[in-house]
């Protein structure tokens, strides 16, 4: 069984799980991972909130988990981690570059 993790903004959390998502390496800014869903053996990336995030912050997450559009990334999975009380969502991960260069 899994440490418990203090739910805070910028600790590196590579290593753990959460749901069927191993995170692997924080990419781009933030609380965001790459991760691996290993059942299916598939790369995602898993984005993370703290528990502390205050009324707007936990609105817009969940409007992310629930998003849809065709040229937005599927949202696989989200949850809230019982053991550390973070919540998360696995997205797919898209590749080729970055929004803030393109």
């Amino acid at each position: 069984m899994m440490a418990l993790v203090e739910p805070m903004p910028g600790h590196d959390l590579c290593g753990h799980t959460l749901g069927e998502f191993v995170l692997c390496e924080r990419i781009g800014e933030g609380d965001v991972y790459r991760a691996e869903q290993q059942f299916l053996k598939r790369d995602v990336v898993v984005r993370v909130l703290h528990q502390r995030a205050d009324d707007v912050a936990m609105q817009r997450f969940m409007e992310d988990a629930t998003f849809k559009h065709l040229y937005a990334a599927h949202v696989y999975a989200c949850g809230v981690d019982q053991e550390t009380g973070l919540f998360w969502i696995a997205t797919e991960l898209v590749h080729g570059v970055p929004l803030d260069q393109w």
